[in-house]
This record gives C-alpha cells, structure tokens and sequence, in this order.
C-alpha cells in the first residue's frame, strides 16, 4: 500500500486494520490464539484466491479481535485539558459518560489539541458561548477521516454552530481538510499550510460503544463512531480555510 497503515470497514460496524510496513492485519485489539485467547499473536493473512467476481479472499490462522472505548472515557484519559475545557463549557453529560452534541447515530473524526496547545491558546479565558464554538470546531461531523489518504479533499462540516444560522435553521461551519498519504493538512485561508498532522501513536485512534452480545459465548457487537487524532495546534476560525 501507499500509506503505513489502511482502515477498511467491515460489515459489523468496525475497522480492520491493514500495517503495510509489517503486514500486520488485525481488528480494532490486539489479535489472540483463537476466540477469546489469552496469547497475543500476530496475524499475516495468505492470499487463496484471485479470481472471485466480487473480491479478493484470504486465510487467517486466528480471530481478529475489536473493542473500543467511549469517545468520553478516551478525550477523558487522553486529553484531559480538551475533556475538562468540554466539560466547563457545559457540553458533557458526566453520569453517561458523554458529549451532549455527540449522536450515537453520528460518526465523527475529532481533531483534539493537547494540554501544551490548549495552554498557550489561551482558550480558557473565552466567554462560555464562544468557547463552545471553539471546542465544537474541532469535531467534524459525519465522516471518517484517516491518515490513509482514502478520503477526498474538501470542506468537512464541523460540530460548530455557524453565524449563519438563524431562529429556523442551524448551518454548521464547514472546515476545508486534505487527507494524504500517512498526514492530513489543514491549510490556512491563504491556502499555505496551518497544520500538518502526521501518522503517530496519537492518531487514528478509534472510540465506539458496544451493541451488545446477546449471551456470553456471542461474539462481542462494537461499533465504531470515533476517530481522534492528537494535534500540537488549536483550530482557530479566523486563520482556518472554512465557509
């Protein structure tokens, strides 16, 4: 592949996981010897067909595994500066564990700045509604966005309530995103460059919620909704390319 690692959705509602540079293939956890195992094992697929009319099959020797935690419980334990800056603008519902604008009907790519961004942004000074508008800014609603290049670039809409909006409608801010191979870019209004966020341990990191199993020996339902991506810049509307 063109990119380090590859997200492919499956019909259950979750990613597996393609590592180009190992040829690692593994759900949403780590693989194990069997169903439920207590080994962690790594999984090279072997390619046994070619010519089916409708894809391509491959031989696995062990079970993928999928969990995920909430996105509450990862912006939580991750980004602790973001989640309590969401948390001081009223937008977290604590005994659920969750955002209060964040549909389980929705799927999102969260762009979260760490503690050192957030500090330097000075964004704990703004008045409550705008911090809202600050916060909701960096949740794009809607789409999966991966550093695999796969989506096209383009204006994503954001979670942020525009100005735009009136007493009958609610028109959200649309931020311009370019996916690339192993980044994704943020250009400013200006068209330069206003972030670039590379492949790393902090990004593409998966939230979701489980379904349920039906019994104990079913096969775990997760569903993916979330992906986060850690960023060392806060999104600022007024340098941003959006409409």
């Amino acid at each position: 592949g063109l990119t380090r690692k590859e997200f492919l959705k499956n019909l259950a509602g979750n990613f597996i996981i393609i590592n180009n540079v190992s040829n690692e293939v593994k759900g949403t956890t780590t693989t194990t010897d069997g169903y439920r195992g207590s080994i962690p094992v790594t999984v090279i697929p072997k390619q046994i067909s070619v010519d089916a009319d409708n894809g391509i099959t491959y031989d696995i020797e062990d079970w993928f595994s999928f969990s995920a935690s909430s996105l509450y419980l990862r912006l939580q334990a991750s980004f602790p500066g973001f989640h309590n800056l969401l948390k001081k603008a009223g937008l977290t519902q604590d005994n659920l564990n969750r955002y209060t604008f964040v549909s389980d009907n929705e799927f999102y790519t969260i762009f979260a700045p760490t503690d050192e961004a957030l500090n330097s942004s000075g964004a704990d000074t703004l008045s409550i509604e705008e911090l809202k508008k600050f916060l909701r800014f960096h949740f794009v609603q809607g789409d999966f966005i991966f550093t695999d290049g796969i989506q096209p670039s383009g204006y994503y809409e954001t979670a942020r309530v525009d100005e735009k909006s009136t007493a009958f409608s609610t028109v959200f801010t649309e931020l311009y995103i370019d996916p690339g191979y192993d980044i994704i870019v943020l250009p400013d209004k200006n068209g330069g460059q206003y972030l670039a966020v590379n492949e790393s341990s902090v990004t593409n990191m998966l939230t979701g919620r489980s379904v349920g199993e039906g019994g104990t020996s079913a096969f775990p339902n997760v569903i993916n909704t979330a992906v986060v991506h850690g960023i060392n810049k806060v999104f600022l509307m007024e340098e941003l390319n959006t409409r």
